[in-house]
Formats: C-alpha cells, structure tokens, sequence
C-alpha cells in the first residue's frame, strides 16, 4: 500500500479569507465525497463555502496537514525530492523533504497580466486578483472583462449587476454557459 504525507502551505491566518461572493453552482464546487445537504441553496454564499471548506477540512482530519501563516522561501531539488524551507510563525524556519511538489498559488496571488498591444491607453486595468467589491466597476462604464473561465463568468455577472454603462465578454475560443437559476 502506498502512503503519501501532504503538507499544505498558506500564508494567510486563514484558508478561505478571500473569498468574497460565489457565484458557481454549489455542484461544481463541493466535493463528491462530501456533498451539501439536500436544502442547501444552489448557489453558496461565501460564508456557506467557507463554513462548507471548514466542514470538509475537519471531516477529513485535514486540518494537521495544514501550515497556516506559513511562507515558502525556497523550493530546492535535492536526490530524487526536493527540499522546502518555510517560515512559521515566530520566524522559525524550517525544511521537509518531499518526493513531489505542487504549486497551487490560488487566483488572488501574483497576477499573470498578458501582454496586448494598445492596453496601456486603457484606463484602468485590473487583473481579477485585485477584483473584491462591485463599486470598483464605476458608475455608467463600459466594462471589458477578458476570459470565460469560472473566474471570467463570476465577474461578468457581478459586472452586470453593477451600474456599469455596459459590458463586453470576451474569449479566445468557443465556450458552452449554462445561466444561473433563480
């Protein structure tokens, strides 16, 4: 039988402080080993996910595998794993070896801006990292969001529903919507 230890890293004093509203539908974004109950809304709040997160997290005894306030500051390869150093609370510093490493950076750290010819004559760029309350659209603006992903939708819609001029969508590719039941 294999045996994996999982350590998970999060800077923050909190895994879900982020998150500000959601707007996916609670099936695609609860696990299918640990469903909402039969009434819970379609659509969560952000504090329902975070409760929901919190729940999965302490039914699946998760919580010991978790460094919360904990920086990375340095991931090395080393035999046939690499090293990682973190920083904990306090500043102590410490090192794990492991055989793996994923980077799960989350969308509210270090933004990817693409390069676009002519955005520097945009007035206000924002990269939906820096996104968290509707009033950042302005009033009577035209709005471009780039990007049909799940983070691209969830704030079109808050875009919509903002006293926005108008807003535009745009993708790359074809893309299938499913619109959101009331």
């Amino acid at each position: 039988m294999l045996r994996f230890v999982v350590r998970a890293f999060v800077s923050q004093r909190s895994l879900f402080n982020s998150i500000h509203q959601l707007v996916s539908s609670t099936r695609f974004t609860t696990f299918s080993d640990f469903r909402c109950s039969a009434n819970a809304p379609d659509f969560l709040s952000a504090t329902q996910y975070c409760d929901y997160l919190e729940a999965y997290t302490t039914q699946f005894d998760l919580w010991k595998h978790i460094r919360l306030s904990t920086r990375v500051t340095s991931v090395r390869r080393h035999r046939e794993g690499h090293i990682v150093t973190y920083t904990r609370p306090g500043g102590f510093i410490e090192e794990w070896f492991c055989d793996a490493i994923a980077i799960c950076s989350g969308l509210h750290v270090l933004p990817n801006m693409p390069s676009i010819q002519g955005i520097e004559h945009v007035p206000i760029v924002m990269h939906s990292s820096e996104y968290k309350l509707k009033n950042q659209f302005g009033m009577n603006k035209n709005v471009m969001i780039l990007g049909t992903g799940e983070t691209g939708m969830d704030i079109s819609l808050f875009a919509v529903k903002s006293p926005t001029k108008s807003v535009v969508l745009c993708h790359r590719d074809g893309f299938m919507c499913v619109p959101k039941a009331s």
